[in-house]
């Protein structure tokens, strides 16, 4: 649970790192949409950037118990 100022700073944090993730999963849709880059490259990419939305799920959940 966000009990402190520390916690509701890192969650802000967080919810930062996840909206810029979402911006950079949008900006290799359009890569790949208009055949930028190399296709597994772009795929790589895409795959490491899920991870990282997955984690920062967990992590915001895990302060909220």
């Amino acid at each position: 649970m966000i009990q402190t100022f520390r916690d509701l700073q890192i969650w802000q944090f967080l919810g930062i790192a996840r909206g810029s993730n979402c911006e950079l999963q949008t900006q290799l849709e359009i890569a790949s949409s208009l055949g930028f880059g190399k296709p597994q490259l772009l795929r790589d990419a895409q795959g490491s950037s899920q991870e990282v939305s997955k984690m920062i799920y967990a992590f915001m959940e895990s302060l909220k118990n």
